[in-house]
């Protein structure tokens, strides 16, 4: 999970230790159908949290390995070809002098297509690249490690649909779960109505972070200021550099210029 639904979990954890906490102020809300959905809710998010997790990483892990694949493919197989073709323009390999190799920023798709014409159209003429080099199987090398490329492909995409789904799915229940929560909110403000600070406490566990106070501003005092507490001590703003003298832009430094030489 990203950290926006990591926080909004944390709050529901945190409304729920509350509400366990103070549960015999709160009478039969704990053991309310309300109450239980929310319990509902927040395990559901944990738990599709772990699957988020888990598609995440496995979504990482294929790509890693799809990217692998596709070097080897471009690398090892596909421009041994397309070198032969430019280095051996038989009349025999005239239909296919035209075979030339991917944009390296071409997509998986692309790859997949072009690796798939070389073998098939290079396959009636292997004796031509075999004795320039390549492997007598190099067709079969070249629709294995292909084929290989487009399932570990389309399984990456898999889980980065399976990603996705759960994103939203989480995003979905975490909505539910502030309305579950809103009602139950109502629920508990009128058996803590006597204790302000109990829903103080509430209102606290609901937040994502803890609110920082603002850092105070510095204040300098005047020169030759005194230091008693009862002296009227004059403040001013401590400044940078920077603001205490402004920059002048070129244009204001000519006018400067030529009115000082007036």
């Amino acid at each position: 999970m990203d950290s926006r639904q990591c926080d909004a979990l944390d709050a529901f954890r945190r409304l729920q230790s509350t509400f366990d906490k103070y549960s015999d102020l709160l009478g039969t809300l704990n053991a309310s159908t309300t109450r239980k959905e929310f319990d509902i809710l927040i395990d559901g998010i944990a738990d599709a949290g772990v699957e988020h997790e888990a598609a995440r990483t496995r979504s990482q892990s294929q790509t890693r390995h799809k990217d692998a694949i596709r070097e080897s493919l471009l690398t090892d197989h596909m421009e041994p070809i397309a070198n032969i073709l430019d280095l051996h323009r038989f009349a025999a390999l005239l239909h296919i002098s035209g075979l030339t190799m991917v944009a390296p920023n071409a997509s998986d798709i692309a790859v997949y297509n072009k690796a798939r014409d070389m073998a098939d159209l290079t396959e009636r003429h292997r004796d031509v690249f075999v004795q320039a080099g390549l492997p007598p199987d190099y067709v079969e090398e070249l629709r294995a490690l292909n084929a290989k490329f487009e399932e570990v492909r389309l399984a990456r995409d898999m889980s980065r649909l399976e990603w996705l789904g759960l994103t939203h799915c989480i995003d979905r229940e975490i909505k539910r779960a502030w309305l579950v929560y809103r009602a139950l909110k109502a629920l508990a403000r009128k058996a803590l109505r006597r204790h302000p600070e109990l829903m103080a406490e509430l209102r606290r566990a609901k937040l994502h972070r803890p609110r920082t106070r603002p850092a105070a501003r510095t204040r300098l005092l005047a020169a030759g200021a005194p230091a008693g507490g009862e002296a009227v001590i004059t403040a001013c703003e401590q400044v940078s550099p920077a603001r205490a003298r402004p920059r002048l832009s070129g244009w204001a430094r000519v006018a400067g210029l030529l009115k000082a030489g007036a």
